[in-house]
């Protein structure tokens, strides 16, 4: 028996989930959809939020507080001002984290130093 199309009345194809015609979807049939940009954004939120309270524990800490405030900012703000508000705070953790490595890097290389020197002053 021929199904017929909610939406335009054209005869649909048979197990068809949408008319070929207008696009309507057949029955109870319902599209999957792609996660809504608020629920995007709340992970994304998340993520820059962690980031920014590690930067504070064993980064640059005055970077990590000024992204861990922009990413706090972001939650309840119009997503289009969110994305720039995350933005900032991506740039601010990322400088945080290269500075930390890079100081911690250094320590290590002193210590090593330090050692060394002190194993050669022994011999």
């Amino acid at each position: 028996m021929a199904q017929f199309c909610a939406n335009c009345g054209k005869p649909l194809e048979e197990d068809a989930h949408f008319c070929i015609f207008c696009g309507a979807p057949v029955g109870g049939f319902t599209p999957k959809t792609e996660p809504k940009e608020e629920e995007a954004r709340q992970e994304l939120h998340t993520g820059y939020l962690i980031w920014s309270i590690i930067n504070m524990l064993v980064g640059v800490r005055l970077l990590g507080l000024i992204g861990l405030i922009f990413t706090l900012a972001a939650n309840n703000t119009p997503v289009t001002r969110a994305k720039g508000y995350l933005k900032v705070a991506k740039i601010l953790n990322l400088v945080s984290s290269i500075a930390a490595g890079a100081l911690y890097g250094f320590m290590l290389l002193l210590i090593l130093f330090v050692v060394l020197f002190s194993f050669l002053m022994v011999l």
